[in-house]
């Protein structure tokens, strides 16, 4: 997928050349050059450079050319390079939902990751990263970072009403605590579930969604509150007939 995305781009670019000459994107990577990362980017350097005519050229820096991981995101951000060819968790901290695919025990296979990570739109989950992984009041414990986490729900739900956003974090609010009442008060229809990365059961149900089920799965939502949601879809759906 990133393979496809970069490819995309690359091509844009080149197309929006105004210039005879050619364009040069440098792109660095701290993988070693015998490593699989570093023969993709190879044939991703081949690939636009055939598709271009050369009108765009790639020019490749593996095994830390360029220095480390973290030094390679600040120069795509600064704009010094190009892009960067590294490993997910390098990149949690500029774009946190990127940690959701790293969950312990989320898939039981490679070919389910990569099924999962390139699936079809209408399986698609919006994966909201909540809270610090702290010592001190990780997660949801803090309260303006569940009031952030409901807001951007809020918004959410407000461009697309059929969205399915999935709370994930290392700590949801404590049973019986404002927090908690708050999060639940959202109901079943503006969150699909949320899940704390360390519980054993909230991280079956992330499976169970990774694989394509479909329902929503009790485990923070009660049994109840899934049967209210069903029955106000329903409600919907039959008041829209008689309309």
């Amino acid at each position: 997928m990133m393979r496809k995305s970069l490819y995309a781009t690359a091509l844009a670019a080149a197309l929006a050349c105004a210039t005879a000459h050619a364009q040069q994107l440098r792109i660095a990577s701290n993988f070693p050059t015998q490593h699989t990362s570093s023969v993709a980017m190879e044939q991703f350097k081949a690939e636009v450079e055939a598709a271009t005519g050369k009108a765009l050229g790639v020019d490749l820096f593996p095994a830390m050319q360029l220095g480390g991981a973290q030094e390679n995101v600040d120069q795509v951000r600064s704009g010094a390079i190009f892009g960067t060819v590294i490993g997910a968790a390098f990149l949690s901290r500029t774009v946190p939902e990127i940690s959701a695919l790293s969950v312990p025990f989320l898939f039981t296979e490679r070919k389910q990751a990569f099924r999962v990570v390139d699936g079809k739109g209408d399986r698609e989950f919006l994966v909201d990263v909540s809270g610090a992984f702290t010592t001190a009041r990780p997660g949801l414990l803090r309260t303006d970072t569940l009031w952030k986490t409901l807001g951007r729900a809020h918004v959410l739900k407000s461009l697309d009403e059929y969205a399915r956003l999935l709370i994930v974090t290392s700590n949801l609010p404590r049973p019986g605590s404002d927090g908690e009442r708050a999060l639940h008060a959202v109901g079943p229809g503006n969150v699909w579930d949320a899940v704390e990365m360390f519980d054993a059961g909230g991280v079956g149900r992330l499976a169970a969604y990774a694989r394509g089920h479909v329902e929503q799965l009790p485990g923070f939502w009660t049994e109840q509150e899934l049967a209210a949601r069903r029955d106000e879809q329903l409600a919907r759906y039959y008041g829209a007939d008689d309309e």
